[in-house]
């Protein structure tokens, strides 16, 4: 997961982190970031898709917060 992540544009990478590890709202990640919610919605869109087939999996495995995706936060 962890180079899953390191192939991200940091963009992407860090609207995935805010939205699907850190359970922020696509609002509050957006105003953090000082984007439109919009973009954010759509980082995250293309964050999830890229990792998806990155790691080969299928779209029904989903991309939730587990134990591998804990484990590759940034310590």
């Amino acid at each position: 997961m962890r180079s899953a992540l390191n192939h991200l544009p940091d963009a992407h990478r860090e609207a995935l982190l805010l939205v699907g590890v850190q359970s922020l709202s696509y609002e509050k990640a957006a105003r953090i970031c000082g984007i439109a919610v919009g973009t954010m919605k759509s980082r995250v869109s293309r964050a999830r898709a890229f990792l998806l087939g990155y790691l080969r999996m299928d779209a029904a495995d989903g991309l939730g917060v587990d134990a591998r995706m804990l484990a590759a936060m940034p310590g």
